[in-house]
């Protein structure tokens, strides 16, 4: 029998098949590689009529389908000989001049079967070819869509991270450039792809291995915001808490993208490619306070902490004045209870209306011209509607809520931590959060926004909605805070959220943001009662100009504007925003 190209499969190449024992030649050595000399058959093999052991092997690929070809002109092809002499079998050399094989078969060589396999797998064949490329390599005679069907790797993990605060999956999937429903299919004991809690662990696929098929039997995991989210039952507490809306009107709110901060569309700009070392960096930084307050927590041992809010506040970047300005307006809205419904109005709250939630009662038919409650009332109450029925009245018509038929006031009465009221503010609320891939229906279920899971970002959403943010809060004062959470809060009110926000601050921003409360300053030029509205308007700058001259102070310069009343349509004399708060700082800093 002819001599075998033994080079390349020896007990030292990585395609040793584990020696010769078990393969039908019981007399090799146990240190002998398949080929070694000493299982090499002998002239007396050629004349048997049972195959030697290369033929078998031969044959059994020969059987299996395989086109084995031969270099020799009396050779059948099915011979040991034409197989492991072949091209295919052969060290590659890198196409050097020289006819030879290496010798040796060393560990790094691989033949054109090995680079199938490879490149059935998906991986890249190792760099270890040196010299210039020569002739061209035989393709290997192997179905690449049977064998990677065969192989069904397991997906292969580089990376588990642990949640941070403010991290998403899709920030996460952004930073590691890998897609993120590869993330979604990596980490399937994460039930609610839209919320992930700091301190869990999320496994990230590498990205070489994108379209690598899962292996058999593990199901698809969830796509974000597939599912709906089922409703928490949520209960009133019994501290009555008066309400009015933030806004007599809708008002138009620019998306996030006009604000510039919704995250990129996708597979567009960043997430076509793996990211830069600076844009990651840049990344970290990025979204909205609301985007990265998902997932934190409000709550311990199950209840409200304040100081876990406050925790999870400066985990969402809100820090100095504008968290001060957050935490005034919760303390005020909400106290220490958190997130909660606002109460229903019973009939002595009724009785006690006064201006023009008297004159809506009145004219619903709720009130008599007296102040006392209707037969229709009392008839409502005893079946338990009367609640509501007031929540349909005051409130229809007003953000986005349609008439009291609608039953729009009720189901949109004040929820959350900041008490957000009205149509077109859930609608807002839930456009903000859907912005930055946190998908919740509020408008079917509104109650959702005293979720524990939502309360806070919803809070941060309608926050930025009313321009309470970053950048609104180096000129923010009592009045204008008030105007923005509840326009129709009385000057008690207003000025107890103020002082909420004060205790809020540190001293520093304190002094600071003591100048800017315009009710102290009217209180200080000596107007008294209804005066006190916070609107430094002309009548409060005749004031201010004699009780500067009794001091010999000379007071800013101001200039007035001319303004029309949404109530009445007239027009009339004012000062711009900026001259307002100017005047009320120079009473304060001279008081």
């Amino acid at each position: 029998m002819p001599n075998y190209n033994t080079q390349g499969i020896t007990s030292a190449d990585p395609r040793n098949l584990g020696g010769s024992e078990g393969y039908g030649n019981p007399s090799a050595s146990s240190s002998s590689g398949l080929m070694s000399n000493t299982s090499n058959a002998t002239a007396k093999d050629d004349d048997k009529d049972e195959p030697g052991f290369f033929e078998s092997i031969a044959n059994l690929f020969s059987g299996a389908g395989a086109d084995l070809p031969s270099d020799r002109k009396d050779d059948d092809g099915d011979s040991g000989v034409s197989f492991y002499d072949s091209p295919m079998f052969a060290p590659y050399d890198g196409g050097s001049d020289n006819d030879t094989a290496p010798q040796g078969g060393l560990p790094f060589e691989t033949t054109a079967a090995d680079r199938a396999l490879y490149e059935a797998l998906g991986v890249d064949v190792p760099e270890v070819y040196t010299g210039k490329m020569g002739e061209e390599e035989p393709e290997p005679n192997l179905d690449m869509d049977v064998l990677q069907d065969a192989l069904q790797p397991e997906p292969i993990t580089v990376e588990e991270i642990e949640v941070k605060a403010g991290d998403t999956l899709t920030a996460i999937a952004e930073e590691k450039g890998v897609p993120v429903q590869d993330v979604i299919d990596a980490n399937p004991q994460i039930k609610n792809p839209d919320l992930i809690r700091p301190g869990e662990k999320v496994t990230v696929p590498d990205p070489r291995f994108e379209g690598v098929p899962k292996p058999r039997g593990v199901p698809d995991s969830p796509r974000l915001s597939d599912s709906t989210v089922t409703p928490t039952d949520t209960t009133a507490e019994d501290t009555p808490v008066e309400d009015t809306p933030v806004e007599d009107t809708p008002v138009e709110i620019p998306s996030a993208v006009e604000r510039g901060t919704a995250p990129p569309a996708k597979d567009a700009g960043l997430m076509s490619r793996p990211l830069t070392a600076e844009e990651r960096t840049a990344l970290s930084d990025r979204g909205p306070s609301w985007q990265k307050s998902q997932g934190l927590p409000i709550n311990k041992d199950g209840s409200f902490d304040k100081p876990t809010m406050e925790k999870s506040l400066e985990d969402s970047g809100l820090v100095g004045k504008e968290s001060a300005l957050l935490k005034g307006a919760v303390k005020t809205e909400v106290g220490t209870d958190g997130p909660r419904t606002e109460d229903p109005y019973s009939l002595s709250n009724l009785e006690d209306f006064t201006g023009t939630w008297r004159q809506r009662s009145i004219d619903a038919g709720l009130l008599d011209r007296n102040g006392n409650a209707t037969p229709l009332a009392n008839q409502l109450n005893s079946e338990g509607r009367l609640g509501d029925t007031i929540f349909d009245v005051q409130y229809a018509g007003r953000n986005g809520n349609g008439d009291i038929a609608s039953g729009d006031g009720s189901t949109y009465k004040g929820r959350g931590l900041v008490q957000i009221t009205g149509r077109a503010n859930y609608q807002a609320v839930q456009d903000r959060l859907a912005e930055t891939g946190l998908n919740i229906d509020l408008m079917a279920n509104p109650e959702l926004v005293n979720d524990e899971r939502y309360a806070l970002p919803a809070t941060l959403a309608m926050m930025d909605i009313l321009g309470v943010d970053s950048s609104s809060a180096d000129t923010m004062s009592a009045k204008t805070l008030n105007n923005a959470i509840n326009s129709g809060a009385d000057r008690e009110t207003a000025q107890e959220r103020w002082e909420n926000v004060l205790n809020a601050a540190s001293p520093a921003e304190r002094a600071e943001l003591e100048l800017r409360d315009e009710y102290a300053a009217q209180i200080e030029v000596g107007l008294t009662g209804r005066g006190v509205d916070g609107d430094i308007g002309t009548g409060t700058k005749a004031r201010i100009d004699a009780w500067a001259a009794s001091k010999g102070l000379t007071p800013p310069a101001v200039t007035e504007i001319t303004k029309v009343s949404n109530r009445t349509g007239n027009s009339y004399q004012t000062y711009s925003p900026a001259d307002k708060l100017k005047l009320a700082i120079f009473v304060n800093e001279n008081s």
